[in-house]
């Protein structure tokens, strides 16, 4: 399962949303995306990698589905849905 290891939450959200990601992923980029592929925000290895945890920012962009892309080390993709209300 891809999702595997990264949780997004709240989901949907108002404004902002955690995601969080297990120990075994070391990401080094985590890119939230609109459904029509408009990057919204991005964090780099140097942001990441001293958590387990970041939050997207989801308060300047219209309500609908987002995706949340977490590549990790090895280049394994991770993607999971985030729904702005």
């Amino acid at each position: 399962n891809p999702k595997e290891g990264v949780v997004v939450f709240p989901n949907p959200t108002g404004q902002r949303a955690a995601v969080q990601w297990s120990s075994e992923i070391q990401p080094n980029r985590l890119t939230v995306m609109s459904s029509d592929g408009k990057l919204i925000q991005e964090f780099q290895a140097h942001q990441l990698q001293h958590s387990k945890r970041a939050t997207v920012d989801l308060s300047q962009v219209s309500r609908g589905l987002y995706f949340v892309l977490v590549r990790d080390e090895k280049g394994l993709l991770r993607r999971t849905r985030l729904v702005k209300k």
